[in-house]
């Protein structure tokens, strides 16, 4: 795994701004925990659904 400081990050849920180290092979995690990423998938989904 390659380090360095692109691989620091901060929550993108809303409102958490918890700050993460990026272990993913690809680089690409935006939560700093499942309980975030549930949250914001959750958020997402019922947006979907609510659309006509």
């Amino acid at each position: 795994m390659a380090g360095g400081a692109d691989r620091f990050g901060v929550c993108a849920a809303d409102p958490c701004r918890a700050p993460y180290l990026d272990r993913t092979r690809a680089g690409r995690q935006r939560y700093c925990c499942e309980l975030c990423n549930n949250r914001a998938a959750a958020v997402a989904y019922r947006s979907r659904i609510r659309r006509p």
